[in-house]
């Protein structure tokens, strides 16, 4: 058995040894061909995806590409076209405006979503929405305005003044405000 796995090895170590400096010089082949090439990495097909953790605290402007997660605290901005994710441990203090927005932490200030908007079970959400698909599961807590309209492009918060106008069957004295918002 000893003589076999003497034979075996033997043979493998030969066949499959890197050749010495010397030895390459003293063959006429060049040292490219002991050099295997380089693996091929592939691509993953989804998109990238970024996870910040519950120890994570930021301050500022936040702009990603494709998706991005957010279990800790964050206050100011964020401007994306792909998906944000407020984890059950994220807190957000920004104004957002994002392609997607998916919410079960807390998230405080106003949200333009182009696409959708989905408020979990364990979401609370205080501010003004605005999207063309709204979810909301049963146990939020959302306090404010929505504005939830799927065959109208949606772009940032423009409401238009409030106008005063005259009503005729009012007194022409008391002027009564018209808000232009619906």
């Amino acid at each position: 058995m000893s003589s076999l796995l003497k034979k075996f090895t033997s043979d493998n170590i030969n066949e499959n040894r890197i050749p010495r400096r010397d030895e390459e010089l003293n063959n006429s082949q060049s040292p490219r061909d002991f050099v295997s090439s380089p693996p091929v990495i592939s691509r993953p097909t989804e998109t990238n995806r970024t996870n910040l953790c519950s120890d994570v605290e930021i301050k500022g402007t936040l702009s990603f590409k494709d998706y991005l997660r957010m279990d800790g605290k964050f206050e100011g901005e964020v401007l994306s076209a792909g998906t944000f994710l407020v984890g059950e441990n994220g807190e957000v203090k920004a104004e957002i405006v994002v392609g997607n927005l998916i919410v079960e932490g807390k998230v405080y200030g106003n949200v333009v979503a182009t696409d959708k908007i989905e408020l979990r079970s364990t979401a609370q959400l205080f501010g003004d929405i605005k999207a063309a698909r709204l979810i909301i599961a049963e146990g939020v807590v959302f306090v404010g305005k929505s504005d939830v309209n799927p065959s109208q492009k949606i772009e940032k918060f423009n409401a238009p003044p409030a106008e005063v106008v005259q009503i005729s069957e009012a007194s022409e004295s008391t002027p009564v405000i018209r808000d232009n918002l619906y």
